[in-house]
């Protein structure tokens, strides 16, 4: 990634006028800090926006730099790459928070294969997608989160969807659905009303109902807008 104006000033000033690329690793390590550490400070109101650069920084300046800190930053940047459907680039930065090898309890790492898994299957490769999925959900399990649960549960499922193999995401929602915790109700609607789709085959009709009556009620229990309007989309399905 090249460097910025403004990082690259920082980094001519404190290096005395010696090219940057002659210093030995060490020094140059503690100067990518120095210039993430200036940055941030400088760039405090807007540091989603300078997300890309200071990732850089940490990242170059490898052991110096806090792992947890670097990790942010990759994130920030990766989630604007990822919105903005530049799914290579968002791999690249993936792959770089993976090496960082963070707690597997941490929820930066659920959320690395997480969006890891909406990139490959934006670039269709779908079995890399599923797999990540598969370890988010896992992560997410394990770490008791709850929408997490049912956004690994679903992405993972929708890789077979869109390939028009509906059943052989079944296993995936089923996993979800026993992973998410008791007072779950707004996660369990969505994937419980997934499953009744899925399931929409005359040899499966009634567990198909059953799934959707589950659903409605678990909707008119929470009175909540936003399910009932997922509801009447499956509905339609």
């Amino acid at each position: 990634m090249p460097l910025t104006c403004s990082s690259a000033r920082l980094a001519n000033s404190s290096t005395g006028g010696i090219p940057f690329n002659t210093l030995s690793l060490p020094r140059r390590q503690r100067l990518h800090l120095k210039v993430a550490d200036a940055l941030e400070y400088l760039r405090a109101a807007s540091l989603e926006s300078h997300a890309s650069v200071l990732a850089h920084h940490l990242y170059q300046a490898g052991a110096a730099a806090d792992s947890r800190r670097t990790a942010t930053f990759l994130m920030m940047a990766s989630r604007r790459a990822l919105a903005a459907g530049a799914f290579e680039e968002t791999l690249a930065t993936f792959d770089q928070i993976l090496a960082l090898e963070l707690p597997e309890s941490g929820p930066l790492l659920g959320e690395t294969h997480e969006h890891r898994g909406e990139a490959l299957a934006g670039l269709q490769r779908y079995d890399g997608a599923v797999t990540a999925f598969d370890r988010a959900l896992t992560i997410y399990s394990t770490t008791k989160d709850d929408a997490g649960i049912a956004r690994g549960a679903r992405s993972a499922s929708d890789c077979f969807v869109w390939r028009g193999q509906l059943t052989a995401g079944l296993s995936f929602l089923t996993r979800g659905l026993h992973a998410l915790s008791i007072h779950a109700a707004r996660e369990r609607a969505p994937l419980l009303s997934w499953m009744a789709v899925a399931r929409m085959s005359p040899a499966y009709l009634d567990e198909a109902w059953q799934a959707i009556e589950e659903a409605t009620v678990i909707a008119e229990r929470l009175a909540d807008p936003d399910v009932f309007a997922d509801q009447d989309r499956y509905r339609e399905l």
